[in-house]
């Protein structure tokens, strides 16, 4: 059967890699295995070794040594490899006995640390042949009460008898345990390589036939990728699954660049479109700038006089109180008015009456420093708001603009009229409590005295 189908290929590759996976199973399954002979182990290890401490508790009490050899061969199991020797200890942790199987002699401890609990351990011999063993240490609580033996030993207490904790210790090797799984792992090993080393060669072949027509679609793609859409593949006489693919590819390079000749010109129209929109919307955007600006100018100013309007100048008063009154600084308002003026609106007109409102205006806004701030309060009343002015210097300023305006004739060729102004003037004293309606309350009050006194 020829491998000219790609499924047959992709059906070998699943194949090639289900034989390395069950090989890796079968290596970790020993790994596995190995933990739970190590488990097994620990377990049968542990429970011999509380046996023998409870079979040595009357050997231990008593100190003989026969009879703890005695214990110790007595529950060594036949054919027990594994146990290479047991050593009893006192409560003192002085040595009283010990047995050994192992085939050369062992150094055991003559003295070791009383253990309060069960305790195992990897043995910290300097002697190879205890390498890979596990030491298991038993506490065992030896009474004077026990099996009635008060009288030999001689040590009874009223109230009960003294209990004191010996030590039976027992050295376990696992080289056997640790031999089984090794082997284990070399045979899951060995298979695993052999299977992997296989299919290895087979996936090389296969690699090799598959990856030389991608590599030709490939190339063809990243031209394509490019901009060149002048590009077609040849993968040769091949009648599998690749040879549609490459006729699907030059199919999809024709379509494409018919495609993108209609583009082009759908492009140069829509790019015709976007510039007169865009000139539309630059139109719209200069109209509304303008637009934005008239209404900022409307909220914010006086149409009349072109002077700040009293929205706008009670939003500065109430930051400057704010700031005299947190800084501790001088702060000064002067209110204007124009004398008789609603006579001389009732007299001319009301057209005369505006030319004198602007004429008036410009008079406090010319008079007025560049740091104040010249206000049209509403009706024939100004406001000039003055930063950093002591009282004295309110005054000085009011007496000057006052005096600047008293010289000035108003004439529309037939009419003139003489311009006077009053003003009244409060201040914010430092490290006050200034309040923007106190000012202008005290203001008004003052303008109203003025008026009053000629």
């Amino acid at each position: 059967m020829r491998l000219n189908r790609i499924g047959i290929k992709l059906v070998l590759v699943m194949a090639a890699m289900l034989a390395v996976e069950a090989g890796v199973r079968y290596y970790f399954t020993a790994e596995s295995n190995a933990a739970n002979f190590h488990d097994d182990f620990m377990k049968s290890a542990r429970f011999h070794a509380e046996s023998l401490a409870q079979a040595a508790e009357y050997g231990l009490l008593t100190r003989d040594g026969r009879e703890l050899e005695r214990v110790a061969d007595m529950l060594r199991l036949p054919g027990d490899s594994d146990l290479l020797y047991v050593a009893f200890y006192d409560e003192n942790g002085e040595l009283l006995a010990s047995r050994q199987w192992s085939k050369e002699p062992i150094q055991v401890s003559k003295s070791i640390k009383p253990v309060a609990a069960f305790t195992v351990h990897l043995c910290n011999n300097p002697d190879h042949r205890l390498a890979e063993c596990h030491e298991f240490s038993v506490p065992v609580q030896v009474s004077q009460a026990m099996v009635g033996m008060e009288e030999d030993v001689g040590k009874s207490a009223a109230g009960g008898a003294a209990a004191e904790t010996a030590t039976v210790v027992a050295v376990r090797s696992c080289a056997d345990v640790l031999a089984r799984t090794k082997a284990d792992q070399r045979k899951m090993l060995v298979l695993s390589s052999g299977i992997l080393g296989v299919f290895t060669i087979i996936l090389i072949v296969l690699a090799f036939q598959l990856v030389r027509p991608i590599r030709t679609l490939a190339a063809g793609t990243e031209r394509v990728a490019a901009g060149n859409l002048e590009t077609d593949v040849d993968i040769g006489r091949r009648r599998d699954e690749f040879r549609t693919l490459a006729d699907s590819f030059n199919r999809m390079t024709a379509q494409l660049r018919q495609q993108r000749d209609q583009i082009l010109s759908h492009n140069r129209e829509l790019e015709r479109k976007v510039a007169e929109r865009t000139a539309e919307l630059e139109r719209a955007n200069v109209q509304l700038e303008e637009a934005n600006r008239s209404l900022e100018a409307l909220a914010t100013t006086d149409e009349l006089t072109g002077l700040c309007n009293r929205r706008r100048f009670l939003e500065i008063l109430t930051t400057e109180v704010e700031r005299s009154n947190r800084y501790g600084s001088n702060l000064a308002l002067v209110m204007v008015d124009i004398d008789q003026f609603k006579i001389i609106n009732d007299t001319y007109g009301h057209a005369f009456g505006d030319r004198v409102l602007v004429e008036a205006a410009q008079l406090l806004r010319h008079e007025a420093r560049q740091t104040d701030l010249v206000a049209r309060y509403g009706g024939d009343e100004f406001m000039v708001l003055m930063p950093n002015t002591s009282t004295e210097e309110a005054v000085s300023a009011a007496e000057r603009i006052r005096t600047k305006v008293g010289h000035r004739h108003i004439s529309d060729g037939d009419r003139q009229v003489h311009l006077s102004i009053s003003a009244g003037i409060s201040a914010a004293r430092p490290q006050g409590a200034a309040t923007p309606d106190g000012l202008v309350r005290a203001a008004d009050e003052a303008l109203y005295a003025a008026k009053h006194s000629g």
